[in-house]
């Protein structure tokens, strides 16, 4: 049953909004705010295969007129700032044009529970907020200007009703989610069983299925639909966060991203949102022009996909390993002919950066050069930081050193003790392996979960493994 609006909150009247507040969420034990902590950190600590996109996001039901009711089979998505400083979350919005929810249900039946813990923290707020206080656990606003009253008067905006509509449409959507999860049980019982929410990779993949932006196309919609840009924190979790907290976490990045877009052609392309570099420089001499602007600031390009397109140098190789230390990169992608990397020396230095323990994604092409010649050592957890490794390889009329190849992936991924994802493309693959086997090479190793894709490129098919635990 689709629950009545209350009467509109008297935002005087503390009393009685801490009363309709104590009737969604009892606040006498806190078990609600150290859940929400949980939650935040939960939501703040996916790392770089985890987060393709914003996971933080409240639900409002759309309203017709100004005097309408609610309607749930009608819901709008609102992204949030993942930001959190030393202290605390400051809950405000991506100031962003609403995006429809397609087939409501079935999204709220996924995603319900994660919209409610989103809505929570704005109502948790509130209630401090109108109290004054500050709980020893730093419900702040932080100290750029973007806070709760500002997302209030964002929402009247783009929504066109009143704040007190706004702030009852909070409670309930909160409350519809709880009534139509809770089938019967005390309010106290629905929270103490909820789970904290995380999501997975598949889980934001599939998410982007459910959401509609009125005049753009299916492209944009891959993007999440917002404004939010991709951070990288020390610890290599990834957020999305606004422009004004992009701007303070990398105070100088505005040089940077003016010469990249000043670049930007045939030759260079700069996802400013998503960090990402797609680069072909014509020389080593470019490719460090390049590398420079990375090293200005830290960490505002997070994704490096570099084209090795020229006779490549052992200088060359360690000029690519200083940008990938001191620029903070968490995903490279190396593309270009095999032969580029043919070396002891390079292959070296490409192990190197692997080693870094910023990087989370790895891909290299044509990688054959790169495996033939690195010289395994035994060192348990030298990779640590990696998640996600892809190798392209073509090899076609080498079959003497193709044995050698499995060797030396499976020595990387052995010592790769954080891998989830492990992806292997190779023309010869059918004349080279036995699946089964390298399954049961891989199953010995001690990984909680990793998934596992293996494609034949000269069939074109792909063989993909469940994950393996």
């Amino acid at each position: 049953m689709t629950p009545q609006m209350p009467s509109p909150i008297d935002l005087e009247n503390t009393e009685s909004l801490v009363s309709q507040w104590e009737f969604l969420v009892p606040r006498s034990d806190g078990f609600l705010e150290d859940g929400l902590q949980g939650y935040i950190q939960a939501v703040r600590s996916l790392k770089w295969h985890e987060a393709p996109m914003p996971s933080l996001f409240i639900i409002l039901p759309h309203y017709s007129t100004q005097e309408s009711k609610p309607n749930y089979d009608d819901l709008l998505l609102f992204w949030m700032c993942e930001h959190m400083d030393d202290r605390a979350i400051a809950p405000h919005l991506d100031f962003h044009p609403e995006v429809y929810i397609k087939r409501p249900t079935e999204f709220l039946d996924r995603y319900g529970n994660h919209v409610l813990w989103s809505l929570q923290i704005f109502q948790q707020y509130r209630v401090h907020k109108l109290h004054e206080t500050v709980t020893s656990k730093g419900f702040t606003n932080g100290n750029l200007g973007i806070d709760y009253d500002q997302t209030i008067a964002f929402l009247q905006k783009r929504l066109s009703i009143s704040q007190e509509r706004i702030e009852s449409s909070i409670d309930m959507m909160a409350q519809h989610i709880q009534e139509r999860s809770s089938a019967g049980s005390t309010v106290k019982q629905f929270w103490e069983g909820k789970n904290l929410s995380r999501f997975a990779a598949e889980d934001l993949v599939h998410l982007q299925s459910f959401l509609h932006l009125p005049g753009m196309n299916e492209a944009r919609a891959a993007e999440g639909l917002s404004n939010l840009r991709r951070s990288v924190d020390a610890d290599g979790n990834v957020h999305w966060v606004c422009s004004a907290h992009f701007r303070k976490i990398y105070p100088f990045s505005i040089f940077g991203q003016t010469y990249l877009r000043n670049i930007e052609g045939p030759l260079a392309i700069y996802n400013a949102n998503k960090g990402q570099l797609v680069v072909k420089p014509s020389s080593g001499v470019k490719a460090r022009e390049i590398y420079g602007i990375m090293q200005s600031s830290p960490g505002f390009v997070s994704e490096l996909c570099l084209h090795i397109g020229w006779k490549i140098t052992a200088e060359d190789i360690a000029f690519m390993y200083n940008a990938v230390v001191d620029s903070n990169l968490s995903s490279l992608s190396l593309t270009g002919p095999g032969d580029s990397l043919a070396s002891a020396i390079r292959s070296e230095c490409i192990l190197k950066m692997l080693a870094c323990p910023r990087i989370q994604s790895f891909w290299l092409e044509n990688a054959g050069g790169f495996l033939e010649n690195i010289v395994p050592r035994v060192v348990t957890g030298r990779f640590f930081g990696l998640r996600s490794l892809r190798f392209t390889l073509h090899t076609t009329g080498r079959a003497t050193i193709q044995d050698q190849f499995w060797t030396q992936i499976l020595w990387i991924v052995a010592c790769s003790p954080n891998l989830k994802a492990l992806d292997i493309s190779w023309d010869e693959m059918e004349k080279t392996i036995s699946v089964s086997e390298i399954l049961q090479e891989l199953s010995r190793l001690p990984f909680q979960s990793l998934a596992i894709r293996l494609k034949s490129l000269k069939q074109a098919e792909s063989i993909q493994s469940p994950k393996i635990s």
